[in-house]
């Protein structure tokens, strides 16, 4: 019996709720609010596919945990920075 270990989910969950909180802070003092959010919705994505790719490049092998939790939350951050430039 394998037994899954949430910690690089969790890592990369952490991360992610942290920059979403963090966007919400500084957009409230922007101007235009949907467009900062998009702008800093965007950031966080690529700042979290960073390690992902990272990860990807430089572990030898298949892909591990730790670089699909992080491509996943990165692809989450992304679909947030899609919701606030479209709509």
């Amino acid at each position: 019996m394998s037994r899954i270990d949430p910690l690089p989910f969790g890592t990369a969950l952490l991360l992610l709720g942290l920059g979403a909180f963090g966007i919400t802070a500084l957009s409230l003092s922007a101007d235009d609010v949907s467009f900062a959010r998009a702008q800093w919705t965007a950031a966080l994505s690529l700042a979290l596919a960073a390690p992902a790719i990272a990860l990807y490049l430089l572990t030898a092998g298949p892909p591990g945990r730790r670089w699909r939790a992080f491509w996943t939350v990165s692809l989450a951050a992304y679909l947030a920075h899609f919701w606030w430039s479209v709509f």
